[in-house]
């Protein structure tokens, strides 16, 4: 039979359990809620790069059409023998 004593002790123990299990949900959510603000700044900062490459790429294809055309095609054929040579030795 467990007495008054025991039974004290038996909560003390569950208590000081569940503290700690309160303790690392909230660093848990705490560090998530940091790694979840990290993310969005740093997609931020992708999508501004992203429109900066894109907005100084078309600028340039504007200045230098026929240039941008000739490597195309230049990277299409050597891409296009590249290819053929790996089919040939299959």
């Amino acid at each position: 039979m467990k007495t008054g004593n025991q039974d004290s002790r038996i909560d003390d123990v569950i208590a000081k359990a569940a503290s700690g299990v309160r303790g690392a949900v909230d660093k848990t959510a705490e560090a998530s809620q940091h790694a979840n603000q990290s993310i969005r700044k740093t997609a931020r900062q992708l999508h501004k790069k992203e429109q900066q490459w894109a907005k100084s790429s078309g600028a340039y294809i504007n200045r230098h059409p026929f240039l941008v055309v000739g490597c195309a095609v230049a990277a299409g054929f050597l891409l296009s023998k590249v290819l053929q040579r790996s089919e040939s030795d299959e």
